[in-house]
């Protein structure tokens, strides 16, 4: 077990770093504490989240929409969301994956 949270944990930093790096400015995030997946928050305001997760796609990157896991939809409190996994993913993925989501950002500005 506590080599799988040693993993998981390196995995998680690489990916923050990854997206910190590629895209700075784009997401406000929480390391976690454990888990397989990392909850982002869209911070630069001039990107549309349902533009970011179109654009994000036809390059090649999909995640899951904050709103997707909300208790109450209607609020759009978490409509600025999302949820990435960096569980399944290689090290070597985490870059790629920040550059693909900077150039939808890129498509996805108002």
């Amino acid at each position: 077990v506590q080599a799988a949270r040693e993993i998981y944990r390196t995995r998680a930093r690489g990916l923050i770093d990854a997206l910190n790096e590629q895209a700075p400015g784009l997401f406000d995030i929480r390391e976690p504490e454990g888990g397989f997946f990392l909850w982002a928050r869209i911070a630069d305001e001039a990107v549309a989240p349902a533009d970011l997760y179109r654009a994000a796609i036809a390059h090649g990157v999909t995640y899951q929409q904050g709103a997707w896991f909300a208790a109450d939809p209607a609020s759009h409190r978490h409509d600025r969301s999302l949820r990435l996994t960096y569980s399944s993913l290689a090290d070597a993925d985490f870059a790629p994956a920040a550059e693909r989501l900077a150039a939808a950002r890129a498509e996805a500005r108002r």
